[in-house]
């Protein structure tokens, strides 16, 4: 059985369905947000971060992706 990187949850794909989501969501909003910013994906999940509207489950995802930004 697969476990979410994040939270350990079980998992069908890269993460558990609620992450999975989130993930989605993030990649959804990049895509606007790089046509009308012009920022790259880094800086897009370090404004994400720092929004005090961001919900717990993609503060969670974009910490987990920065956090393998840094190490690749």
């Amino acid at each position: 059985m697969k476990l979410c990187p994040i939270c350990d949850r079980k998992a069908e794909g890269e993460y558990c369905n609620l992450h999975e989501t989130a993930y989605k969501n993030i990649v959804q909003m990049f895509e606007k947000w790089q046509s009308s910013k012009g920022i790259d994906w880094k800086e897009y999940l370090g404004r994400i971060e720092v929004n005090p509207n961001s919900g717990s489950w993609v503060l969670e995802v974009c910490k987990y992706l920065l956090s393998r930004e840094e190490t690749s």
